[in-house]
């Protein structure tokens, strides 16, 4: 597949108790956007950056929540992991607004494995 093509999937709904919100027929269906990135040279540096903040963020985080559970301890909830990561490089580079943001999908990815 091409490296700059950006492939965006739609998950089916969730109830607040985690269950699935399907239609009448009983189908479950996922909507794919396709599109075609033509960045710059820059542009491209920048995602590259971006990306690779972000994948060096979500393992510190998720280095952190394993290694509470492996120790038999509580997993970090999100705001001390938040209070805890502010000062890694990786959380700086993405900003605080993206930084949070990773966080919190981080946190709904443990809650739907252990559920």
């Amino acid at each position: 597949m091409d490296p700059r093509v950006l492939r965006l999937h739609r998950r089916p709904r969730l109830r607040k108790d985690n269950t699935r919100v399907h239609s009448e027929a009983k189908q479950e269906m996922n909507r794919t956007n396709t599109i075609l990135l033509a960045p710059t040279e820059g542009q491209e540096r920048e995602l590259q950056t971006l990306a690779e903040a972000s994948a060096r963020l979500w393992n510190l985080a998720n280095y952190g929540r394993r290694q509470a559970l492996f120790k038999n301890q509580r997993t970090p909830t999100y705001a001390q992991q938040c209070k805890h990561l502010k000062d890694a490089d990786a959380f700086k580079q993405l900003g605080t607004c993206k930084a949070q943001a990773l966080l919190m999908k981080l946190r709904e990815a443990w809650e739907v494995s252990a559920a």
